[in-house]
């Protein structure tokens, strides 16, 4: 995850929700940092890795859709709504892509040349545990 400091400066954010935790890495469920546009400013915000859709029965949900591909976005029930109206930026420092060779994995890590801060786009919802 990126430092708060350069988030703020890199995204021109007006607020910050609470002071975030750094992690190294992000899996479903974890919290994380997001900027997302109230009134015409940005706010970063923690949301949880993993959309639970306001729909949703149970949290589980949010451990199998935490990952929207553009080419499908406009086709699944649970992302078409809120690409419209509900998305948000999750600013990072770097992602892991990994490679399987036999049984093993290895990661890669990818980052920025100059290893500035980037965006990834998201989308969120509004859950609450009935």
């Amino acid at each position: 995850m990126a430092k708060e400091e350069e988030m703020i400066k890199s995204f021109s954010i007006d607020s910050v929700e609470s002071p975030l935790v750094n992690q190294f890495n992000i899996a479903p469920t974890s919290i994380v940092p997001a900027i997302v546009n109230r009134s015409g400013k940005r706010h970063l915000e923690a949301f949880v890795w993993g959309l639970i859709p306001t729909w949703a029965k149970e949290r589980k949900i949010g451990y199998s859709l935490f990952n929207a591909r553009a080419e499908s976005l406009q086709q699944k029930p649970a992302f078409r709504s809120l690409f419209v109206r509900k998305r948000v930026v999750v600013p990072s420092s770097g992602f892991y892509e990994w490679k399987r060779d036999g049984k093993n994995k290895q990661p890669y890590l990818f980052l920025m040349k100059d290893e500035t801060v980037f965006g990834f786009a998201g989308l969120y919802d509004i859950w609450k545990d009935p």
